[in-house]
């Protein structure tokens, strides 16, 4: 197994010669694409077990260490909620110009393991269990948010960034299935009424004349959706499970 340094070694020289047009599918595998991120897998041997997210961001370093230490408190905060993590680390490297890269690693998971594939693969039943199981998962936080209004957390509670721990072709979903939420790269933690996560870096994605007018009408405020609304949103992930699951889209 490769110690910290050498990974972040290895991600130094990749992050070198990356050039985001021209990947290499015999070194890369892409596991999915994110607004402004990019989740891969690298094929040696003692990597492959591994998914990184690439997160090209950030203007200098201090920026890149203080948003990772931001998103180890996350991934603390929710484990005490019972909210399960995989167990991560971040890189920082130096990226192209003077921009600065965070790599978040985390244990690559089966890919039927995810949400979305879940409610294709199984059958409606077990979907709508799914279901009731994150909703469980979320309750957990909107009741610490309503007891703690000085730290509040958010999730990014889509259904395709939750997996299911221990995953294996067999499986059946139940009451008792574990699940891990996976995209915890966000940390959404506001301490005091004060967000923790500078929303402006997510910006940086964006072509330069394109950054005000994002600015000004998506930018304005981070909301935490009360648990009204996130149940309304899932009547119609039950609705689209009750009505397209018979369907191969």
């Amino acid at each position: 197994m490769l110690r910290k340094k050498e990974i972040q070694d290895f991600l130094q020289e990749f992050e070198d010669k990356f050039i985001p047009t021209k990947i290499d599918p015999s070194k890369i595998e892409i596991l999915g694409y994110g607004e402004i991120s990019t989740v891969m897998s690298f094929k040696e041997e003692e990597l492959k077990h591994l998914a990184f997210k690439r997160l090209p961001i950030f203007t200098d370093e201090k920026e890149a260490c203080d948003y990772a230490q931001i998103h180890i408190e996350y991934n603390k905060l929710l484990g005490k909620l019972n909210i399960e993590v995989p167990e991560s680390e971040v890189y920082c490297v130096k990226g192209h110009g003077d921009r600065i890269v965070n790599y978040f690693s985390q244990q690559r998971q089966h890919e039927n393991s995810i949400g979305n594939k879940i409610i294709h693969i199984h059958s409606k039943e077990e979907s709508l269990i799914l279901f009731n199981l994150l909703l469980d998962k979320m309750k957990k936080l909107w009741y610490h948010n309503l007891n703690n209004p000085d730290l509040q957390l958010g999730l990014d509670s889509q259904i395709s960034n939750w997996a299911v721990k221990n995953y294996h072709e067999d499986i059946k979903i139940t009451e008792d299935t574990e699940l891990l939420f996976i995209d915890t790269s966000t940390p959404f933690i506001r301490k005091k009424g004060e967000e923790q996560m500078n929303p402006l870096l997510f910006l940086e994605s964006a072509p330069k004349p394109m950054r005000p007018v994002l600015r000004k009408f998506f930018l304005q405020d981070i909301e935490l959706n009360p648990p009204r609304r996130i149940a309304l949103l899932g009547t119609n992930i039950v609705f689209y499970v009750e009505n397209s699951y018979n369907y191969n889209f």
